[in-house]
Formats: structure tokens, sequence, C-alpha cells
């Protein structure tokens, strides 16, 4: 239960595509802070609730332009379902709180570890509302699930 990769380096222009894949619910990828983990960020964006499912070969995709590669972009997963939870639990791929990432993290004090270790003690990912243009980032489209793939 991870985003994977969980950190990534992304110039200007590039675009960074998610793949829904793995334990089936609904799952997200929301803009967070360094400072609160598993919170949305004010004006952060939020690629709303994704269903994935197990029977599906074309897993839904959903996409983020970078437009700021000066500053790391913190993100999370707002599913507490009990079964991506149950699931996450008794494979002992997460003690708790929320499935986390980073988009350009800089060297210093903020590293993906303690962001990862913040999110950890987290037990009540908060439970943003979709949007699309975010803070270092934006969507052009709604999460969608790829045709003739």
């Amino acid at each position: 239960f991870s985003f994977s990769p969980s950190q990534i380096t992304a110039a200007n222009g590039t675009v960074v595509t998610f793949q829904f894949t793995g334990v089936p619910g609904n799952h997200s990828v929301t803009q967070s802070s360094f400072a609160s983990p598993c919170q949305p960020l004010d004006g952060g964006f939020d690629s709303g609730w994704i269903f994935v499912n197990t029977t599906s070969d074309t897993p839904p995709e959903w996409s983020v332009t970078i437009t700021d590669d000066s500053k790391p972009i913190w993100f999370y997963c707002k599913s507490k379902g009990p079964t991506a939870r149950t699931v996450c639990n008794l494979l002992h791929l997460c003690d708790a709180g929320c499935m986390v990432g980073v988009i350009n993290v800089k060297n210093g004090t903020n590293t993906f570890d303690a962001f990862q270790a913040a999110a950890k003690s987290d037990k009540a990912p908060g439970q943003a509302q979709g949007g699309l243009v975010g803070v270092g980032a934006s969507a052009s489209a709604e999460p969608f699930v790829p045709s003739g793939a």
C-alpha cells in the first residue's frame, strides 16, 4: 500500500502520470504539505476518488503537469476505508496513517523519510474535494481509464 515510486524528480512541463493499481477500493492523489502530510493543502490539487477494480486489465490514470519545480510537491492518498486499511495492515505494508509521496524533494531537513514518519501518526486522512489546479502542479482532466490499452 504505497505510491511506487514514492519519490520522483520532474522538471517544469513534465507530465507525471499516476496509475491506480493494487489494493481494491477508492484511492486518490491529494496535495498536502510537509507540515501536515495527511491533510489537504489549501489550494492544492486532488484527483477525487478513483475506484481500483481488481478485475480490470487497464488501471485508471490521472496526470499532473509540473509548473514549479523549485519546491517539493507533497501528496497523499485520502483512503481510510476498511478494505484498504485491513489489507495494508495484514500485509505489514504500513503501520498507520496515510500513503504518501513527493515530487522534487530538496536536500535538507524536510526529507521524505521525515514526511513518511509524520504521516504514520495521522490516523484520519483529510477528505479534500477534487481540484485540478494545485501549488506547483496542475491537471487538465479528471481521472480516466485509457481506451485500447
